[in-house]
């Protein structure tokens, strides 16, 4: 940070770094560069499209820290994008922010250039942080033919989490006739305790169950159950 002071007549521009100061005698010309925080930056994964990430921290000491222009000299993963006025860092590929296929950190070089012309190029590390992530299901429609009578199970809603030793826990979201059950530990789908599929009560479910990690962030999916009817299937094997 910088000010100015004055003592016995004189005027000094305060020059303070951590617990360090430097007084300089205003009416010298000093010819400075910009000072520019090389401290590692850790970005949540994830971010949208032209999400702010955070500003690079620089200061002029002996000029207009406002009127200094900044750029990326090298970065590469060519995700970011920088405020040439401002130094604020947008993400212009959230692909690059997944941590979990993009674990290892890298360097971005920031060039910062003040009024007069003088630049300091900065190495600032980077890399991708952990966020807990929903579970998540295949893509498609899930649906299951099944034979009235029959127990299950019918099949798994085969749910999956990308975080690294989540755990997930199943229950049950949507059953009009309550009928079904799902293990909370497997996802394994069966009848519920002393019931019954009958073709001609129903011969159509539309179903629903939830996935829920361990941080209570939960997916549902939705489950078509077809019924059929045992007699005409006696009757196909007997033609």
């Amino acid at each position: 940070s910088h000010g100015l002071l004055t003592e016995s007549g004189h005027t000094y521009r305060v020059l303070r770094s951590g617990g360090a100061e430097l007084l300089v005698e205003a009416s010298l010309e000093t010819a400075i560069p910009p000072t520019v925080s090389d401290a590692p930056w850790s970005i949540p994964e994830n971010p949208t499209v032209g999400q702010v990430l955070g500003a690079v921290s620089a200061v002029d000491p002996d000029g207009d820290s406002t009127a200094m222009q900044f750029a990326i000299d090298a970065d590469p993963s060519g995700s970011l994008a920088i405020d040439s006025a401002t130094g604020v860092l947008r993400a212009t590929s959230p692909l690059w922010f997944d941590f979990e296929t993009q674990r290892e950190a890298w360097t971005v070089v920031v060039s910062v250039t003040d009024e007069t012309g003088l630049e300091t190029l900065t190495s600032i590390p980077m890399s991708v942080a952990d966020v807990n992530e929903a579970p998540g299901f295949p893509e498609g429609a899930l649906v299951w033919n099944v034979e009235e009578g029959t127990p299950g199970p019918f099949g798994n809603i085969g749910a999956r989490d990308v975080d690294a030793g989540d755990t997930l826990t199943y229950s049950v979201a949507t059953d009009p006739a309550g009928l079904f059950a799902i293990d909370p530990v497997t996802g394994e789908v069966t009848l519920a305790m002393g019931a019954t599929l009958d073709f001609e009560s129903a011969a159509l479910h539309q179903l629903a169950f939830t996935a829920t990690d361990a941080a209570g962030l939960s997916t549902q999916r939705a489950v078509t159950v077809h019924v059929g009817d045992i007699d005409v299937v006696e009757r196909d094997l007997r033609l």
